[in-house]
């Protein structure tokens, strides 16, 4: 069975180290860290012999010790000789997985194996490598084998190993050394033996042997040849190399490169190249070698990537890359390993495997390189803008604050994009507004949005501007207004509420309240607005004078603003004094007046203007009232005895309840004058009239209890009785009436009208005109002219001459011809005093006589005699041209017979009307013509008086 190395627990053996071998024969120690251990063989002799620095006993048996290295580097170079020396221990007994020889005599022999190795060019390291060593007695007894496991250099020594045989010398026939490897480490590669050593107990031999490659059996060729498939090697490209030997057997021969880094060999003979030059390839086996030079070129003529140019749209993208070799036998081979890089791996980086990643933005240039060959590509990584990132979602700044936005431009890898320019846009500017084309200004509170916009994208995020926390409140305006107490001020209160740092705080509210019983009404929202202000409606209460308005929030302090209450208009005016005093006419009261102005609510009013009307010296001009609301003036009495009035009114009160009254008793003065009333009298005759008298002062004001007289200037235009009260008009004039009282005389003027008026008949519309004032003219059907005005001269139909008006300008004429008739007539009242009528005529007849029925009908049934001109008094309620009892007298009538006319002059008819007096009569000229013409003319119609 197999076991390991274990220490020696009875100590190192003597001219040994624990920690390393012994130094045989004088040879320098070896360098370098190495390892000891001991094996215990039970048939060794000597319990806890020495083993090799580094070795390990494995599968220890009764019948062997195998002795294991631990693998360690192998460096072999062409015409190197290796030294080995190795120290065997043949112990009594032992075989190679043979039965225990028979023992030895005993003694102790001590025995020393130096080896040496010569070899051409270097192979690849063989790991596990076994060094196996045999002892060969005479006869071909084999008396001690040991394998040792190796790995790495060959040049160690190892012993000496004590052996037990007995106290003859031995003379062995030969020493074996072989060293195999390979797969069950059951190929030999190197060999060599040493003949007749010869072991004195109680000594230590040192036999030295040169091993050879291949085993022993090589050492019988007589020569060795390479053959190769290709005359060029590519780097990296293998093929197996052949042997072949003559006289001998080649198997186990050693290959190796004098040129290891143009190309290796491995130990069975496969060659790969390594770099571009010669390699010379060398096969040994025992004594005989052969050498072969191998051309070497970089395998790879092309190098193709796929795909042939990068673009990369963001950050963090990754692309995979390949690659396509073509060598120089112009055939697609399998990449080796190829080597990637990049011009800028912050821009572009490369893995080994080929995958590129972008990392920033630029240019780049990548490289795949394989061995001396490479390729290179063009990549470029411009970011994309795929989306906006804002943070966080949803903004808030402070009133009157600016916020600097966390906004970038993302790639589709979310990845920054610093180049893209970032523009920003509030949905409503009066509530945020933007600066610098970056930052957030706080305008107004409230809610909006935030347009967050690069490279053609957009992001909307939500928006809210707040206030910070009030701190103070400020007045904006209407403080020190003035308003009418009752009324509403014309000017809000206006304040602003302030966070610490001065900016308006919106949305805050105030408790006010208003002095006495005013009101405070919001004049729209009660709450601040976007600049942080509100205002109040401050209706005054009723009371004038200052008043306050106060504004609290909170602890804070409270502002009060100040405003004047005036009094209202003009409601009332209270007499105050001087009232119900009495004094002579025109003159001064001896208590002054005073009136007080209130406003409807009881407050006086000053400047009011007061207008003082009434009796006496009043004060039309408004009088202003005092600061107590009084205005105060002095009353000289008027000129009127008895009670007088003054009233104290302000303009726009027209109640007189809403005046104040005044009254005083003015006393007459002393008699001055007698006044008749009426002063003058404008009657018609027999027309009486009331007059009285009284005794006056100065200014007409009566005297109680005055005697006077009465006397009439002229008593046929109108009488008085002395003791007067009734005029009585008599005639037509002027006269005077008088009274006396005393030394004091009145008169009164009487004015009596006409009797008679217009009885010349100047009184018309123009010569030739048919309108007289107080007459009436009437034409008869049919009648070709009725009565006009006329100077005299030719008469305008009949052509006769008619003589001048005997008084004024005009008379009255008539001129037809027949048939028909024309009517003159008026109502006249006869006075009393009346006695005669008179007027003065004219007529002429052209036609040969009169014709004088009771009648003006001239035509019908058929032409009428009837040619008369005639005056008549009659009944004025009866038709004008009626005859009969209507006549009540015949003043004047042309009979048959009568001369034809009055000889061209006026003639002065006259009739006693005394029978009419203090009657309304109608006095009639009437003409009746049927043939011919008749001409009449009528002036100064008169009543004259019987006195």
């Amino acid at each position: 069975m197999w076991v390991d190395a274990q220490p020696n627990p009875l100590g190192p053996v003597p001219g040994t180290s624990p920690l390393r071998p012994p130094v045989p024969f004088g040879r320098p120690p070896i360098s370098g860290p190495t390892h000891s251990g001991h094996m215990n063989c039970p048939f060794s002799g000597v319990r806890g012999s020495s083993l090799p620095t580094g070795s390990e006993v494995l599968n220890p048996d009764p019948w062997s010790c195998f002795i294991r290295r631990r693998p360690m580097p192998v460096i072999r170079r062409s015409t190197l000789l290796f030294s080995l020396v190795t120290l065997l221990a043949i112990a009594s007994g032992c075989s190679d997985r043979e039965a225990p020889s028979q023992p030895a005599e005993e003694g102790t022999l001590r025995l020393g194996v130096q080896m040496s190795a010569e070899s051409w060019g270097a192979s690849a390291p063989i790991s596990h490598d076994l060094i196996r060593i045999r002892a060969i007695g005479s006869g071909g007894v084999v008396l001690r084998r040991l394998s040792l496991s190796h790995s790495g250099s060959l040049s160690q020594d190892f012993g000496p190993f004590q052996i037990q045989v007995g106290s003859e010398p031995v003379t062995l026939e030969r020493v074996e050394v072989e060293v195999v490897g390979g797969s069950a480490q059951s190929r030999v590669l190197w060999s060599g033996v040493v003949h007749d050593v010869t072991l004195e107990p109680g000594s230590v031999k040192q036999a030295s042997i040169t091993v050879y490659p291949a085993g022993q059996e090589s050492r019988t060729l007589s020569g060795i040849s390479i053959s190769s498939p290709v005359e060029e090697l590519g780097i990296g490209e293998e093929f197996a190399l052949s042997a072949s030997g003559q006289e001998g057997s080649v198997e186990g021969a050693f290959w190796g490169s004098l040129d290891p880094q143009v190309a290796s060999v491995t130990g069975d003979g496969r060659v790969r190249g390594l770099g571009v030059g010669t390699a010379r390839l060398v096969v040994a086996a025992g004594t005989s070698s052969d050498t072969l030079q191998l051309s070497t070129r970089e395998r790879a003529e092309e190098i193709r990537i796929t795909p042939d140019s990068l673009s990369f749209t963001h950050l963090r993208e990754s692309r995979r890359l390949s690659v396509e070799v073509i060598d120089f036998r112009g055939e697609r081979i399998d990449a080796p390993e190829v080597e990637w890089s990049s011009s800028a791996s912050g821009v572009v980086q490369v893995d080994p495997d080929g995958r590129a990643l972008s990392r920033s933005a630029g240019d780049v240039e990548v490289t795949a390189r394989v061995g001396a060959r490479s390729a290179t590509i063009p990549a470029s990584v411009v970011q994309t803008p795929d989306h906006i990132l804002v943070l966080p979602m949803q903004l808030g700044v402070q009133l009157g604050q600016s916020l600097a936005l966390n906004a970038s431009v993302r790639d589709r890898g979310g990845e920054r994009i610093p180049s893209a320019t970032i523009s920003l846009a509030t949905g409503d500017s009066s509530i945020a507004r933007i600066e610098a084309g970056e930052r957030i200004r706080g305008v107004s509170p409230g809610e909006t949005t935030l347009s967050v916009a690069a490279g053609g994208l957009e992001r909307t995020v939500d928006l809210a501007v707040f206030a910070g926390d009030p701190a103070a409140i400020q007045l904006v305006s209407g403080g020190g207004q003035s308003a009418v107490v009752g009324e509403q001020l014309a000017n809000p209160v206006r304040v602003r509420i302030i966070d610490g740092s001065g900016f308006p705080v919106p949305g805050a509210s105030l408790e006010w309240e208003a002095q006495g019983e005013g009101i405070v009404e919001a004049t729209g929202s009660s709450t601040a607005d976007a600049e942080g202000e509100l205002s109040v409606h401050w209706r005054l209460d009723v009371i004038a004078g200052p008043r306050e308005l106060t504004a609290g929030l909170g602890e804070l302090e409270t502002l009060v603003i100040q405003a004047s209450a005036r009094p209202g208009a003009p409601a009332t005016v209270v007499a105050i004094q001087g009232d119900e005093q009495s004094g002579l006419v025109a003159e001064t009261l001896p208590e002054s007046l005073v009136a007080e102005v209130r406003d409807v609510h009881g407050n006086v009013v000053p400047g009011a203007g007061v207008r003082w009307t009434g009796s006496g010296d009043g004060h039309n001009s408004p009088t202003p009232t005092d600061a107590r609301g009084r205005s105060t003036v002095e009353w000289a009495l008027g000129t009127a005895a008895g009670t007088q009035n003054m009233r104290a009114r302000v303009d726009g009160l027209e109640d007189s309840s809403e005046e104040a009254l005044f009254t005083a008793q003015a006393l007459p003065g002393p008699a001055d004058a007698i006044q008749i009333t009426p002063a003058v009298l404008s009657m018609n005759a027999d027309q009486s009239r009331s007059v009285s008298a009284r005794v006056v002062d100065a200014f007409g004001n009566r005297l109680p209890d005055q005697a006077v007289s009465w006397s009439s200037d002229d008593e046929n235009v109108a009488s008085i009785a002395p003791a007067g009260t009734t005029v009585q008009a008599v005639w037509e004039g002027q006269t005077e009436i008088r009274v006396s009282s005393g030394s004091l005389e009145g008169q009164a003027m009487v004015e009596v009208a006409e009797v008679l008026p217009n009885g010349s008949f100047e009184d018309n519309e123009g010569v030739g005109s048919s309108t007289f004032a107080h007459w009436v003219v009437l034409l008869g059907p049919n009648s070709p002219r009725d009565w006009f005005a006329h100077p005299g001269g030719p008469a305008p139909l009949s052509g006769r001459s008619i003589p001048s008006p005997p008084t004024g300008t005009v008379a009255a004429l008539v001129d037809q011809g027949g048939p028909g008739y024309s009517l003159l007539y008026r109502d006249v009242y006869i006075p009393s005093a009346a006695q005669t009528l008179e007027f003065d005529l004219f007529y002429d007849n052209s036609y040969s006589d009169f014709h004088t029925p009771e009648s003006f009908t001239t035509h019908e049934p058929h032409y009428f005699e009837n040619q008369q001109f005639r005056v008549d008094i009659t009944d004025p309620t009866a038709d004008p041209t009626a005859f009969g009892a209507a006549i009540l007298a015949t003043v004047f009538r042309t009979d048959v017979g009568d001369p034809p006319t009055t000889e061209g002059v006026f003639i002065t008819v006259s009739a006693d009307v005394s029978a009419f007096q203090g009657q309304t009569v109608r006095l009639r000229f009437g003409e009746a013509v049927y043939l011919s013409h008749l001409s009449a003319a009528v002036d100064d119609v008169r009543l004259i008086p019987g006195f």
